[in-house]
């Protein structure tokens, strides 16, 4: 079976925020340490994790999703991160409170 891309893990997370309350406010927390701790810290990679597939719980099936989403990989330069507002909780008539962005090598 095929790894899951690291946008579908992201849609499927948001997917399941929005169904189960707790999982946006876990969200929330794992992003809120993670910014705390700082690009590569043990949060980051946690708060990351969450967005790749796992087998067993907390070891990545590819483990060049993760270096991707932590800028391991060779790509780290300097564009690190979109983010649109609060991570977790939907605020005022949001849908969800998690933002999808992709940016393709052409910068778009």
């Amino acid at each position: 079976m095929d790894t899951p891309r690291i946008i579908d893990m992201v849609l499927a997370k948001r997917q399941r925020m929005i169904q189960k309350p707790e999982e946006a406010i876990r969200n929330s927390m794992l992003g809120f340490a993670a910014i705390h701790g700082g690009k590569r810290s043990p949060a980051w990679r946690a708060y990351m994790l969450q967005f790749v597939d796992q087998d067993p719980l907390g070891k990545p099936v590819d483990e060049r999703q993760l270096a991707r989403l932590m800028a391991t990989d060779g790509t780290d330069g300097d564009l690190e991160m979109v983010t649109t507002g609060p991570v977790g909780m939907p605020l005022g008539g949001a849908k969800s409170g998690i933002r999808i962005v992709t940016v393709d090598p052409s910068g778009s």
